[in-house]
């Protein structure tokens, strides 16, 4: 069974908020076996709507539209769909009622304006809001079931959760679920992670590959009908078996989160030493709850002179070697570590740009180094990109960096 996702906004297209609707609702259909074959974003516009739900009709036996059921001008999605599928809007008493209890202190200005979303689309059965004031719709046109869900997540996922999953279930009856696992990575670039394991989906037709990639970090997404169960297992263990030295997780889980637990697990304590990421490290790190039993606490030494004052980093490395390079990081690395009575210190220095770059080190150049007792490592990243993007890939790399120095002793 396939399945289309509209989601409708301008805000959306302009790059002004996430499409986060789309991931839940493409994750909690694939859990069902259902595969999603079409996804569109739209703007504002009826026209536009119209036109994208016909687009669904040779490829999809379940529509889910999401956004526009507000009470403003700019709301006009069920005035898309009902012109898409040549039907009118009729005033809904039961959802009037229902908004008119709710908001009855309202000015009759207002009060009308919030009745709007009480005009429903011909022939829709109605799901009731309970956390907003857009109700959601379903519709059914020949072969096709639409939903028409309000584009706020905690409104959508409710009714995904309460009532759209159901109402699928119920008109499809059984089907058969996909296998999914994410296995995470870190260290290795995604062109690498990729040529490691692109000969497995020719091996095992049945078991499909992805791969998403965030700064420093590369997720394999293995997906599988339970019908090709035994490849599907096969596949994940020897991805894992080729990606051994990356691998530090599956599913939700963070690579502070691994971090933590090997810094618990050695009755290790770190600190951690930031320039170019401005806490960021240090961020990730206390973001896993229980980080207080390994984590000392860091320094931002973003000056020269905090380096040189705070971290005890020599003058004539500053002047020599520079802010950006390993042995000022080494030193970075050191000073923290005696100054916070840390087991393990961890310092990144680099230049995020878009300006400061020298031809010793251009933008995107880093140095980590985690150093303890008994010696140390690091990396340097001689990568561009935005600001955050190269902060996001410094500190993932520093955790990864002292991931490995914990594997090691």
């Amino acid at each position: 069974m396939g399945a289309a996702i509209i989601t409708v906004g301008d805000e959306l297209l302009g790059g002004d908020r996430l499409d986060t609707n789309f991931t839940l609702l493409a994750r909690r259909l694939g859990e069902r076996g259902i595969q999603v074959a079409l996804h569109t974003t739209v703007a504002d516009d009826e026209v536009s709507i119209a036109r994208a739900l016909k687009s669904t009709q040779t490829v999809a036996e379940v529509v889910i539209v999401t956004g526009g059921l507000g009470p403003t001008a700019d709301d006009v999605t069920r005035q898309g769909i009902a012109r898409a599928l040549g039907r009118g809007l009729e005033f809904n008493e039961a959802v009037g009622a229902h908004l008119s209890d709710r908001f009855s202190n309202l000015e009759a200005g207002h009060l009308e304006l919030i009745l709007k979303q009480a005009y429903a689309i011909e022939g829709a059965e109605i799901i009731m809001p309970n956390r907003g004031t857009a109700p959601g719709l379903i519709l059914v046109d020949g072969d096709q079931t639409i939903y028409v869900l309000p584009g706020v997540p905690a409104e959508l996922e409710e009714m995904l959760e309460t009532t759209v999953l159901a109402h699928i279930a119920n008109r499809t009856g059984p089907l058969t679920p996909l296998a999914r696992r994410v296995l995470r990575t870190a260290g290795v670039p995604e062109a690498a992670v990729q040529m490691r394991i692109a000969d497995l989906e020719d091996t095992y037709n049945a078991v499909r590959l992805g791969l998403l990639a965030h700064p420093g970090l590369v997720d394999v997404v293995v997906t599988a009908p339970e019908s090709a169960a035994r490849d599907f297992q096969k596949v994940v263990d020897e991805i894992t078996a080729r990606l051994i030295d990356a691998l530090y997780g599956e599913g939700d889980a963070t690579l502070a989160e691994a971090v933590g637990r090997l810094l618990a697990q050695r009755g290790k304590s770190v600190a951690v030493a930031e320039s170019c990421t401005g806490g960021l490290l240090g961020e990730l790190i206390t973001d896993v709850a229980g980080s207080s039993s390994y984590f000392v606490g860091g320094v931002i030494a973003y000056a020269n002179d905090a380096k040189a004052r705070v971290l005890g980093v020599d003058a004539d490395t500053l002047k020599e070697e520079g802010a950006v390079s390993e042995e000022t990081a080494r030193q970075m690395a050191r000073g923290v570590r005696l100054c916070l009575k840390a087991d393990i210190g961890v310092a990144i220095t680099g230049v995020t740009g878009p300006e400061g770059g020298t031809q010793r080190a251009p933008v995107g150049t880093v140095h980590i180094r985690v150093l303890d007792e008994s010696g140390e490592t690091g990396v340097l990243i001689e990568q561009p990109g935005s600001r955050r993007q190269i902060r996001e890939r410094a500190a993932h790399a520093a955790l990864n960096q002292l991931r490995l120095r914990l594997l090691d002793t």
